[in-house]
C-alpha cells in the first residue's frame, strides 16, 4: 500500500458473515498515512473515531474531510457555558488569533 497518496476512500462496512466488523487493530494501517489531503470514511461506527481521529491529526496538510457514521449519532443536549453556536459566515481563526491556554 502506497503511504504518500494524497486521496483515500474506505468503506468500512463489511457485509459478511465470516467477518462482521472491523477491529481497531484493522484499522491501525491508517495511521500510518502522512501526506492525506482528502479523506472519506463511511460506514464508521462508534468504536472506530478514535483512529480516525488520529488519522485526521496525524494529516496536517488535510484539507477534505468526509465522514460518515453507520448508525445515527447520538448528540448530546448539554450545552457548556464557554461553547459558542457556530453561525452564519463563521471561520475558524487563524492560530496567531487565539489563545492557547487550557
Amino acid at each position: 500500500m502506497d503511504r504518500e497518496v494524497h486521496h483515500l476512500e474506505m468503506d468500512l462496512l463489511l457485509p459478511s458473515a465470516t467477518s462482521p466488523s472491523l477491529s481497531i487493530h484493522d484499522l491501525s494501517p491508517l495511521l500510518l498515512f502522512r501526506q492525506l489531503r482528502s479523506l472519506k470514511i463511511t460506514s464508521i461506527m462508534k468504536a472506530y473515531q478514535r483512529q480516525i481521529w488520529k488519522a485526521v491529526w496525524l494529516n496536517p496538510q488535510l484539507r477534505e474531510l468526509t465522514l460518515e457514521t453507520a448508525i445515527k449519532p447520538a448528540i448530546n443536549s448539554v450545552k457548556h457555558p464557554d461553547w459558542v453556536e457556530i453561525e452564519g459566515d463563521w471561520k475558524s481563526k487563524k492560530l496567531n488569533q487565539i489563545s492557547l491556554g487550557y
